[in-house]
């Protein structure tokens, strides 16, 4: 699969499930990506599940060490961005091609600000959209290493002395039940969007990936991913408005 062959991008998301989904795809497709994360232990497993197509390296020191990879000329310029902090790709950074692409993958990220970068960007006809991920399920939490056996302690010697031997110990306590993990009550469990499922990490990846490669008409637009929660709180603020004023 080429579908996106001769592209450069620069991933660079805190959210560590999201950006890798975003970076997969991109080297599925035959991209040259470089991956900013941020723990050793997520560079290790990025670098393990993107294998020769991404160069991974460290996030933490922000978008402008990532894009440092490529050089500011133009045969080494990045050709898309996905980024989960506007404050990190504003101002635009030169190293960015002009006609290239930027998505923000903050879920705060607000209207204003990805429409002021999007009017910053227009002059290098750089086109800035961002997805607003919600509701999405938890990427699974690395299993914890097995726990070290305890070790018993060595028995003691045989006493040669002739001195009174020591009086029989107490009968210890009964120790303690093991505790348990309880679950919360069903009411202090989030509910659900109006799909009526979580969404994944992948989902958010095929919508950003969707403004960066596909809607090549569109900049300083903002899309909920987020099983319609966001446009269904909306709705039911309109209703209750136009009801209260109608009282």
């Amino acid at each position: 699969m080429t579908r996106y062959a001769g592209q450069r991008a620069v991933v660079l998301c805190r959210d560590t499930s999201i950006g890798l989904a975003i970076a997969k795809r991109l080297v599925e497709g035959g991209a040259e990506v470089r991956l900013g994360a941020g723990t050793p232990a997520e560079r290790a497993r990025a670098r393990t599940e993107l294998g020769s197509g991404a160069r991974v390296t460290d996030g933490t020191a922000g978008v402008g060490t990532v894009g440092g990879l490529c050089a500011t000329g133009d045969s080494e310029a990045a050709d898309l961005l996905f980024t989960d902090a506007v404050s990190l790709v504003s101002p635009l950074p030169a190293w960015l091609r002009d006609g290239g692409a930027v998505v923000v993958t903050d879920p705060a990220s607000s209207a204003a600000a990805v429409r002021a970068l999007a009017a910053e960007g227009a002059s290098r006809h750089i086109r800035v959209n961002a997805v607003a991920p919600g509701c999405i399920e938890a990427a699974p939490a690395a299993p914890s290493p097995p726990a070290s056996p305890p070790t018993s302690a060595p028995s003691p010697s045989p006493s040669t002395s002739s001195s009174p031997s020591a009086p029989p110990s107490t009968p210890s306590s009964p120790s303690a039940p093991p505790s348990r993990s309880v679950s919360p009550p069903l009411s202090e469990a989030p509910s659900l969007p109006p799909l009526g499922r979580l969404g994944s990490a992948e989902e958010v990846a095929r919508a950003a990936l969707f403004l960066a490669t596909e809607a090549t008409f569109t900049t300083g637009a903002r899309l909920p991913v987020d099983g319609g929660r966001e446009t269904t709180a909306r709705e039911t603020t309109a209703r209750d408005t136009t009801a209260r004023a109608g009282a």
